[in-house]
């Protein structure tokens, strides 16, 4: 072999296996499993909030419930769906939803499960976050400890929906909570202990109502986050709408 021919073999064994090698190893195909989904954005001119879990089946079929809440209206339903691998380490997830069909591109991690995504129906702008859920049931015991949260959500005025934000600091104990909550509504400054309970349903679902030191009571929908990591909630009193991710940090 003269030297150009091994030179150009050379480069070939150690360019492009190493490019297909990378390629196989970044993206695995979308794993199949339980997901817990919050969404949030704008569908036209109303904001929008969505609490998902959904099933991922090895056939490329996904089944699933979700509650939703868009300005001031809420509904819950359950649908069906698929994903699809597509380029690039991402999948396409197509639900197909009572009042249209919701198509969202998603990035996946190396073991092939979905994280972040973005829906591509026009006039809509929703960001999308998955969470792995494993398949034991949930108890609000798991809740026990410290659980923290940092969130964003709006509330309607009257005229228009303005923006909140609020930090938490929770102790629960086997479904009672007790809490500190510091919340700025369009940028006026709240602090206000509260109390509530959590109580689990089927598949991880909860109903969570808490009253805070002012006597004003919050209802939400919620899904507690597999092996005691927290909950997902989002508000269900028409002139707040909020989504939580809560966090379990010690017990």
């Amino acid at each position: 072999m003269n030297k150009c021919a091994w030179v150009l073999a050379l480069a070939t064994s150690l360019v492009i296996p190493t490019q297909v090698r990378a390629e196989s190893k970044e993206c695995a195909e979308p794993k199949a499993g339980r997901y817990v989904v919050m969404e949030r954005g704008v569908i036209g001119t109303e904001p929008t909030a969505r609490l998902i879990q959904e099933r991922w089946m090895p056939n490329g079929r996904i089944e699933g419930i979700v509650f939703e809440r868009t300005g001031q209206d809420s509904r819950r339903e359950g649908y069906r769906g698929t994903y699809q691998v597509q380029s690039n380490c991402q999948a396409l997830v197509q639900r197909q939803l009572s009042s249209t069909t919701e198509s969202t591109i998603t990035v996946l991690n190396p073991n092939g499960e979905p994280v972040f995504g973005l829906a591509t129906q026009p006039q809509t702008v929703i960001s999308s976050r998955w969470f792995p859920q494993g398949p034991e049931t949930c108890q609000a015991s798991e809740l026990d400890g410290v659980v923290l949260s940092r969130q964003r959500g709006l509330s309607w005025d009257g005229s228009r929906w303005r923006p909140n934000a609020v930090v938490q600091r929770e102790v629960w104990s086997n479904g009672p909570v007790r809490g500190e909550a510091i919340s700025s509504y369009n940028g006026r400054q709240e602090q206000a202990s509260y109390t509530g309970e959590i109580k689990t349903q089927e598949n991880c679902w909860a109903r969570l109502i808490e009253t805070d030191s002012k006597g004003v009571d919050y209802n939400y929908n919620a899904v507690l986050l597999s092996g005691g990591r927290g909950y997902i909630y989002l508000q269900k009193d028409k002139n707040d709408l909020t989504l939580g991710l809560l966090e379990r940090v010690s017990p």
